[in-house]
């Protein structure tokens, strides 16, 4: 399962984005928006 690497970063941020499923890219993209 993709996101496992993810999963070790104990943030709700990115657990929301491996249940979502959404890409990688995207998290970056949100981390720059703020």
């Amino acid at each position: 399962q993709e996101g496992l690497s993810y999963e070790e970063i104990e943030t709700p941020v990115f657990s929301i984005f491996i249940k979502t499923d959404e890409t990688p890219v995207k998290m970056i993209k949100l981390f720059s928006n703020r």
